[in-house]
């Protein structure tokens, strides 16, 4: 039990002690006057560091120079989408328009209207527009396309400038 005390009373004497200095910081009046009358009030050892310095309320202190650094915001996505990148196509050469040879277009221009048989030799309605022909083997049409053979089946034309030849069917 005479430990239990002596710790107590240490601890009771300590407190006192703390109460007292900061008692003392507390209740001291000459910090105030100090501040009133413009004097640098800077804390000698013995006194309290915590003063308040009214003096400086009224200066203009140097602007503060603007931040350089690279500035971010923070609310903005972490990966920003890509800016979009202009992409030209590459030239496209348009296509030559196929231009038909004389005896493909006449081929195609004329339509095959019917037939005769007379013995081994036929005669064959050919028709171009408003223009109707009796063909048979041998004969030329506009002085430049041969009618070389015909069948049941098919036409053989040649072309007599160019030397092509070119086949058309006559049933379907």
């Amino acid at each position: 039990m005479k430990g239990k005390k002596t710790i107590l009373i240490l601890l009771a004497v300590f407190w006192a002690a703390i109460i007292t200095y900061n008692a003392r910081s507390f209740f001291a009046p000459e910090g105030l006057e100090h501040a009133k009358e413009g004097k640098d009030v800077r804390p000698s050892p013995g006194q309290d560091a915590a003063r308040v310095r009214l003096d400086l309320l009224g200066e203009k202190h140097p602007p503060y120079h603007a931040y350089q650094g690279v500035r971010k915001d923070i609310f903005s996505p972490l990966l920003s989408p890509p800016k979009p990148v202009e992409v030209t196509p590459p030239a496209v050469e348009e296509p030559k328009p196929v231009v038909p040879t004389p005896l493909e277009a006449f081929l195609k221009d004329i339509r095959f209207m019917g037939f005769v048989e007379k013995g081994d030799k036929k005669t064959i309605f050919l028709a171009r527009g408003t223009d109707v022909f009796l063909v048979k083997k041998g004969d030329i049409i506009d002085k430049r396309f041969l009618m070389a053979k015909i069948t049941s089946a098919k036409l053989t034309v040649k072309d007599l400038i160019k030397e092509e030849e070119g086949t058309m069917e006559l049933v379907k």
